[in-house]
């Protein structure tokens, strides 16, 4: 639980895993039509417990095919990608305007995803339409606190898992395998350095900039933080 005395939301990573999993659904869901996209296990044991005490409904997604599940692997910090640690940043808490001294810390996140398909023919279907999404860059933006954040996800690897010829009453799904590399610029304040941006001695203004012979094609609104000292 966070102290309430902290003005600061520390649920980045998960805000910035929940806008991952619904880009990738989006684009699979452009191709795949009604495609459900989830992350089924993350080593947490309480989904278990709840699994068993509490009514959960639509239970069937779990079982759908074709279906795509996420794995979270790790969580790496790219500590050679630190930025300095005296940043600045003005950002919104709970409908107030906030300053902090922080560093921007790069992290990279394994994921693995599983697309379970009926069969072969509909694997090698399946293998083309993750073949979209791997064949180029990808990139997707977030809100967070007031601010518009991004992030990316690159292709690590592939592979299959198909069932054995075994005549038993194991799964006949084929599940193809990818691996992606998600990268979240995480931002890390300096706890004490928190305040009011009113109270910080920064004023946020507004200076309007006119076109002079040409040289601006248009007017802009930027906003600066000037120190008042």
């Amino acid at each position: 639980m966070i102290a309430e005395n902290i003005k600061w939301s520390f649920n980045q990573l998960e805000t910035a895993l929940i806008a991952f999993a619904g880009n990738i659904e989006l684009k699979l869901q452009q191709i795949a039509g009604n495609l459900p996209v989830y992350v089924l296990q993350t080593g947490d044991y309480s989904y278990l417990i709840d699994k068993k005490f509490k009514q959960i409904p639509q239970n069937e997604i779990y079982e759908k095919t074709p279906r795509l599940t996420l794995t979270i692997e790790d969580i790496q910090p790219l500590n050679d990608q630190d930025s300095n640690q005296y940043n600045r940043l003005a950002y919104i808490f709970e409908n107030e305007n906030y300053t902090t001294v922080f560093r921007r810390k790069a992290i990279n996140i394994p994921m693995m995803t599983d697309f379970v398909s009926p069969n072969f023919i509909k694997a090698l279907e399946n293998f083309e339409v993750m073949a979209t999404i791997t064949s180029k860059e990808n990139s997707f933006t977030y809100e967070y606190q007031g601010m518009t954040l991004q992030a990316a996800y690159v292709f690590t690897s592939g592979s299959q898992e198909k069932p054995t010829m075994d005549a038993n009453s194991s799964t006949r799904n084929i599940t193809i395998k990818t691996g992606f590399d998600l990268q979240i610029q995480l931002l890390v304040p300096k706890i004490d350095s928190i305040k009011l941006l009113s109270e910080s001695g920064f004023n946020e203004i507004d200076f309007e900039l006119t076109a002079n012979n040409n040289i601006i094609p248009h007017t802009e609104d930027i906003k600066f933080l000037i120190d008042e000292d």
